[in-house]
């Protein structure tokens, strides 16, 4: 189905909530989303550097970076199921989260 032309309930009641594709970008933006009003409403301690002004912004983005991948990577196999485009969707929604590991390992592993 040609779910470029067809309007967005179609979109989202298609792909979005029937491929694998779809539910990792539901997971992460849940995630995300979940982790931005919690820096915005809970302090947490300094070393770990969740503050609001920088966490949270980049919170409420990513979903809708995360969207637009969606479409981009699965708009060119037409929505299909795809185990190469849920692995490239995964690798972008963990990058902010990998990226704060990589910069506090030493803080939560130690």
């Amino acid at each position: 189905m040609d779910y470029l032309h067809r309007p967005i309930t179609d979109f989202l009641r298609g792909p979005l909530l029937s491929t694998p594709q779809g539910w990792v970008v539901i997971g992460f933006s849940v995630i995300y989303l979940g982790i931005g009003l919690l820096t915005i409403f809970v302090e947490f301690p300094a070393a770990l550097e969740l503050s609001a002004d920088k966490t949270s912004p980049v919170c409420m983005v990513w979903p809708f970076l995360l969207f637009a991948y969606f479409i981009r990577y699965s708009g060119l196999s037409n929505f299909s199921p795809s185990l190469g485009d849920t692995i490239l969707l995964v690798f972008w929604g963990m990058a902010p989260i990998s990226f704060w590991l990589y910069d506090h390992w030493h803080i939560i592993f130690l």
